[in-house]
C-alpha cells in the first residue's frame, strides 16, 4: 500500500519527530545563548539531552519507515 504525503505528515511518529526536532533546535540556540534551561547548565549536559534526542529521532524514522511500508 502506498501511503501519499498527506497520510505521512499525519502519521504520529511524523508528528513525534517533527517536535523532537524543533526541541533540538531550541536546545542548541539556547545553549549556544548561554541561557540555563532547568537541569541543563553547560554544554555537556546538552550534548548529552542533545545525543539523546537524535537516537530517539532515529529510532523513530526506523519505525515509522517499517510501519508506512
Amino acid at each position: 500500500m502506498k501511503w501519499g504525503i498527506r497520510k505521512r505528515i499525519k502519521h504520529p511518529l511524523t508528528i513525534a519527530g517533527s517536535v523532537l526536532g524543533v526541541l533540538a533546535v531550541l536546545l542548541i540556540v539556547f545553549t549556544f545563548n548561554g541561557t540555563d534551561i532547568g537541569f541543563m547548565t553547560g554544554y555537556e549536559t546538552a550534548f548529552l539531552v542533545l545525543a539523546v534526542i537524535i537516537f530517539v529521532l532515529f529510532g523513530l524514522n526506523i519505525g515509522r519507515n517499517a510501519a508506512l511500508k
